[in-house]
């Protein structure tokens, strides 16, 4: 038995600056107005913004004097940006000098999305300059923004953590209740003591080719999430707010209806990953736990950037090869990241579309546990934002059915924000 602890921390993490007060910081390129953020922080009681950019580059560095030799390998950080600004480049430099001639570099491959972005920072994805090594105490770290396309954002920097270690962990889920869940993941997640979700659209419990709701309970009575991907399927934002909660609610009346456990059923995958503004207040409406959409630019860890807002990294269907999806596996590894992997219908041989070979995911699921990559319901990762859970060690090839759901946490229905 394993505990997993909060947020799937390994090793804690060091807070090296926590971004308190802004008269600590002063402008090296361009003219950005620096302030405190007491509205929009992780840490402490504030953070440090900047707005009013500058057309161009404006960095902000401050003093500090860190010896990161043996603390670099996993750096954590958080910025808030007020809009999206994906175009426009974003940088981190840790400087041996105050003049920023012997230096580290991060890049962020991708830019920033509104809301809180956390910056999860591999060892590898520093570069080195003007002979700059890890030995070497840095004395000044600096925030560079790119403001080229005129979006003008203000961001805001909080809690720079080193020297922790984050598990890796994936959880798959199925979307609208095909059976292949049932005759094919199930057993052999089951035969393993593991768990994994089901989103189901309730008008097509029963009906060809959808689980039956006497398969919903098997599931549900194996630990499983078995939760809401609306009633009809519809697209939530072509709806008015009350018409979103009819589906949502409609949906959660028939899973109460089957007996499916009434707090791991309060998560909801927004069909075709769409939502709004009025469907975040549905979600608040109905009681629901969490709101899963996809795509977006957010690192997958724990916690959710957005307040219980989960993303999809992945999808797997007929054009995705078995090789392929190891690759995945293999850099949430690297990274000890959390991914959602979603899949449809799983289907013995020659899948079609949004299908996957039973056998590539059973094969799949072998090479997780030899790697050592957790797997986890949509309830576990909710419970894992508050609290530990107890997780059992794979019986790999084994029949026996294992109940790993021993929580210690209390649940509280949050919602997206």
């Amino acid at each position: 038995m394993t505990t997993l602890q909060q947020n799937l921390i390994k090793t804690p993490f060091t807070l090296k600056e926590d971004f308190e007060d802004h008269t600590e910081w002063s402008a090296l390129q361009g003219s950005p107005t620096i302030d405190d953020d007491a509205v929009h922080y992780k840490t402490g009681t504030q953070s440090v913004k900047i707005s009013s950019l500058s057309a161009g580059y404006n960095l902000i560095s401050k003093t500090v004097s860190w010896n990161l030799s043996s603390s670099h390998d996993q750096i954590l950080f958080w910025v808030y940006a007020d809009k999206d600004c994906g175009n426009d480049g974003f940088d981190i430099l840790l400087a041996a000098d105050a003049g920023f001639t012997e230096y580290f570099r991060y890049i962020k491959p991708i830019g920033l999305e509104a809301g809180w972005n956390i910056l999860n920072i591999m060892a590898s994805e520093w570069t080195a300059n003007g002979g700059m090594t890890w030995v070497d105490t840095i004395i000044r770290i600096g925030i560079r923004y790119q403001n080229g396309a005129g979006i003008n954002p203000a961001l805001s920097f909080d809690s720079f953590q080193t020297g922790g270690e984050t598990y890796p962990a994936i959880s798959f889920q199925f979307d609208d209740g095909w059976d292949g869940a049932i005759n094919y993941a199930y057993p052999k997640l089951n035969g393993l003591g593991r768990k994994s979700t089901v989103l189901i659209i309730s008008d097509l419990v029963g009906t060809a080719g959808y689980m039956t709701s006497a398969n919903l309970q098997t599931l549900d009575t194996a630990g499983w999430t078995v939760a809401n991907h609306t009633r009809s399927h519809t697209h939530l934002p072509d709806l008015s707010e009350a018409e979103q909660e009819e589906e949502i609610n409609d949906c959660d009346t028939a899973l109460n209806g089957w007996g499916i456990n009434a707090a791991r059923r309060k998560h909801v995958g927004y069909p075709n990953a769409e939502y709004n503004a009025d469907t975040l207040t549905a979600m608040t409406n109905t009681g629901m736990s969490t709101g899963r959409a996809g795509g977006g630019l957010a690192v997958p860890l724990l916690p959710p950037i957005d307040n219980r807002l989960f993303w999809v990294q992945h999808q797997l269907n007929n054009t995705v090869s078995l090789a392929t999806a190891e690759g995945y596996v293999d850099a949430i590894k690297a990274r000890r990241e959390v991914s959602i992997i979603v899949l449809h219908d799983l289907v013995d041989g020659s899948p079609g579309i949004n299908q996957w070979d039973k056998t590539d995911f059973e094969d799949l699921i072998d090479y997780c546990i030899a790697n050592e990559v957790y797997l986890l319901s949509q309830h576990d990762l909710y419970l894992l934002e508050s609290g530990s859970i107890e997780y059992e060690e794979a019986c790999v090839n084994t029949n026996t059915v294992v109940d790993v759901e021993t929580i210690t946490v209390p649940v509280v229905a949050v919602v997206p924000g």
